[in-house]
This record gives structure tokens, sequence and C-alpha cells, in this order.
């Protein structure tokens, strides 16, 4: 079906993208008009789901930005923790020859220190709820 295009369009008209020229709705047209009503309300409920679908497609992403720019953190820090639990391990091997209780006490803490930088990866988990809290990413 070919839209009617006007050639001189009035003040009250509409134009569109492509173009085209509708005239606008007014109250009159709809009065008694059963079939325009229904069409109007029709539109603006598919425009309410419309909104409602782009919103949580925002919501989504949004998720996603805050995912995103939480884990090089997570990362960094996890390997500062490895690294540094690796040497106070290695400290601690070092002093077995000559004190063995501070030498085991280095490779414990050495240890406590890895496991928890092996642990920071649970974090990636939470990190967009609490990226999404205190920081506001738009």
């Amino acid at each position: 079906m070919k839209k009617k295009r006007l050639n001189n369009p009035s003040e009250n008209s509409l134009s569109t993208y492509g173009g085209e020229y509708y005239n606008e709705i007014t109250i009159d047209d709809l009065y008694n008009n059963k079939v325009a009503i229904a069409q109007l309300i029709n539109e603006h409920k598919r425009g309410e789901t419309e909104l409602k679908k782009l919103n949580e497609k925002n919501s989504e992403l949004i998720y996603s930005l805050a995912r995103l720019k939480g884990n090089p953190l997570i990362a960094i820090a996890s390997s500062i923790f490895n690294i540094l639990g690796t040497l106070i391990c290695s400290i601690g091997v070092s002093l077995l020859d000559r004190n063995g209780i501070l030498s085991i006490a280095f490779i414990v803490l050495g240890g406590i220190v890895v496991i928890i930088a092996n642990s920071l990866n649970i974090l990636y988990l939470y990190v967009p709820d609490l990226f999404s809290k205190y920081i506001n990413w738009r």
C-alpha cells in the first residue's frame, strides 16, 4: 500500500525521515472514532513495550560494563598478592636452615597470602554489583 504524499504540507503536518508528510491527529479526528482511538492506544502500548525492552537491555549493558571495568582491578590485585605470597614463601624457604620456627611462619604466611590471592577470583562474580553501587558509569 503506497502512502499518500502531500504536495503542500501545511504547518500542522509532520515530516518523517523518508520525506513523507502526515497530518497531525487532532481531538476532532479522534472524537467518536473508535478505530482511531484503538489504533492510538495500540501504538502507545507498543511504544511502552519497546521502551521496557530497551530499559532491560540498558540494564544488562550497564552490568556488563561494570564487570568489564572491574576485572582488571581484581586481576591486578590477585597478581600482586600472588607475587607477594610467593616472595614470602621463598624467604621462608631461605631461612629454613637458620631458624626453623621463623621459616615455618614465613612459609605459612606466604601460603595464606597465596590462598587469598587465588580466592580473589571469586570476587569476579560480585564486582558488577560492587561497582554499580559506588561508581556511576554514565
